[in-house]
């Protein structure tokens, strides 16, 4: 009883520092003790205590799974004895959870993994952004990258080079480091005037009893950002919202999938703020939408005397420049005037502006706040090249992948994203989830660009595009959440 308490303790006071803190400072990293990385003492059986979500840390397996299903949410007892689990009630389906958090200064992210993933990541997701019906649309190559990367270092059978990856245990620890620190900066009064967070985090998850997680292997891919979790059918969305709720305070919904049956889920999750409170002069312009013309408000970039020298390419049929917001970057990119958005090149205008020598102009603009948020996109062609189908999805973490294999009828991704600039910043949130179911010096006079017509807008951090929308219809007022 005594270690029981102890664990519970343990696990209720990461999880409240989980809870992304709304004034941050930077802290020491953290980790969970060696002895709460995988908890399973023979012979024993802890109900660990959930903690506010159900969220729970078992230090046993037997009870992690439920009846042998055949895929289609019927029950079988043909391939138990493959399983190395005794069979319950699926409803009793638990956790392994491994995500404390590292609150530290941003660091640059690694140009290597930029330059390998950045592009491929951005290439994936352009061919949504074609489509005319899609008015006001965002996507994160973010999270697609680290969904890739996580079902990657679980699985056999995957094309790496689609989307630059090396090594995904390495690529998938970076991305998540990179993605999980904090940065704030008080001016001499103690005013908070800068203040940038990321968030994120991976879960595998079992839906139904069938496809038997191997403790191990969850042991392996475990790590300070990643958890393992098994689920009945009633409650995986649920528990999923829940698990990226109290991990990163993600608000947005879990994309609906298509499960029919019993199934492997590997989501990626990342939430941003970054704020530079007080950065933006605000006033109201007209917008040339597709809805006619509006009235928003307006951020004005530079002085109408001396603009701000900002990265800045002039392509083909539009103009791209990007301007600094705290840690992160927002690229615009404006089709030139009778320029419909859709015929513009978001590859290369995002590979012209994070060139490592682009070119710089003396600029003056208006950039119109927005907000857009999509919502259960299918995006499963992103990943067509990504898979050989050779080998069995997920059969590293599995016990048994023949089983999953035969059951398998599906494969699928979904995202959901929602995308926020406004006078104090910018903020962000997406998941992914894929299952299976079976510089020249400035001109004397500065250049004066209005957004004031559709356009792209890309957040870059490190020139890697976190997220990338497209807005028709800017929202009349904002407020970031």
């Amino acid at each position: 009883m005594k270690f029981e308490k102890q664990m519970k303790k343990h696990i209720d006071q990461v999880f409240e520092e989980n809870v992304p803190n709304p004034y941050p400072t930077p802290t020491k990293q953290s980790r969970f003790p060696s002895w709460l990385k995988f908890v399973v003492p023979a012979g024993a059986v802890l109900a660990a205590a959930s903690v506010a979500t159900a969220i729970i840390v078992p230090n046993v397996v037997g009870n992690a799974l439920g009846p042998i299903s055949s895929g289609n949410g019927s029950s079988s007892s043909e391939y138990k004895e493959s399983l190395p689990f005794s069979g319950t009630d699926c409803t009793e389906m638990t956790n392994f959870v491994f995500a404390p958090k590292n609150d530290r200064m941003i660091p640059t992210f690694d140009s290597k993994i930029v330059d390998r993933t950045g592009l491929k990541s951005l290439q994936k997701l352009t061919p949504y952004f074609k489509d005319s019906k899609n008015e006001d649309f965002v996507l994160s190559p973010a999270t697609h990258l680290l969904c890739a990367s996580a079902l990657a270092a679980v699985s056999d059978g995957m094309d790496l080079d689609a989307f630059g990856l090396v090594d995904p245990e390495e690529d998938t620890i970076h991305l998540l480091e990179q993605w999980n620190c904090s940065y704030s900066t008080t001016d001499r009064s103690g005013t908070l005037y800068e203040w940038t967070r990321f968030d994120s985090a991976v879960l595998h998850q079992q839906v139904g009893g069938s496809f038997a997680f191997d403790p191990a292997k969850c042991q392996a891919v475990a790590d300070k950002y990643i958890a393992t979790s098994a689920a009945n059918h009633s409650n995986y969305v649920k528990q999923a919202e829940n698990y990226f709720k109290q991990a990163i305070g993600l608000d947005i919904p879990v994309p609906v999938v298509p499960m029919n049956g019993d199934g492997v889920l590997t989501y990626a999750a990342l939430k941003m703020k970054d704020l530079a409170i007080g950065t933006y002069k605000t006033e109201k312009r007209d917008f040339y939408g597709k809805k006619g013309t509006i009235q928003v408000d307006y951020a004005s970039i530079g002085s109408i005397d001396a603009g701000k020298s900002l990265r800045f390419f002039d392509g083909d049929n539009y103009v791209a420049f990007a301007f600094n917001n705290c840690a992160a970057d927002m690229l615009i990119v404006l089709p030139d005037e009778g320029v419909p958005l859709e015929a513009v090149s978001l590859e290369e205008a995002y590979s012209e502006i994070t060139k490592r020598s682009p070119g710089y102009r003396n600029i003056y603009c208006y950039v119109p706040y927005f907000h857009v948020g999509t919502y259960s996109v299918d995006i499963t062609p992103s990943f067509t090249d990504y898979m050989n189908g050779k080998e069995v999805l997920w059969s590293k973490l599995l016990a048994n992948p023949d089983v999953f294999k035969r059951f398998m009828t599906s494969f699928f991704v979904m995202q959901s994203s929602d995308f926020e600039f406004c006078e104090k910043g910018i903020f962000g949130e997406s998941i992914t989830v894929a299952g299976g179911s079976s510089a020249a010096m400035p001109p004397r006079n500065p250049l004066l660009i209005d957004v004031n017509r559709p356009f792209y807008a890309i957040c870059l951090q490190d020139n890697f595009p976190l997220f990338i929308n497209k807005v028709n219809n800017p929202a009349e007022s904002t407020s970031i959440k």
